[in-house]
């Protein structure tokens, strides 16, 4: 079975711009895309405060936790960062 485009046809649920965060919910994935090029991504307060909505809302359903770069070649955010707040965030202890 081909699972290349398992995503793709999936129906989205929903999806949200929120400028520097983006979310899509497809079945039990959840995509996460940071939209932060011309910082390479890197995190902010306002780009961790955004991430922190995004994650609570990721939490309303049991789901797969897909984090990506909205721009092709561009991903180089803090990973320690991001997933240390991904753990407080899902573990309800922020």
């Amino acid at each position: 079975m081909d699972d290349s485009n398992a995503l793709d046809g999936a129906a989205a649920n929903a999806f949200t711009a929120t400028g520097l965060v983006r979310t899509e919910r497809r079945g039990n994935v959840f995509l996460l895309g940071l939209n932060r090029p011309d910082k390479h991504n890197a995190l902010d307060r306002a780009i961790v405060d955004q991430l922190e909505l995004a994650l609570i809302e990721a939490r309303r359903e049991p789901c797969v936790l897909l984090v990506h770069s909205t721009t092709p070649g561009v991903f180089a955010a803090g990973a320690v960062a991001l997933i240390t707040l991904a753990v407080l965030v899902l573990s309800s202890q922020f």
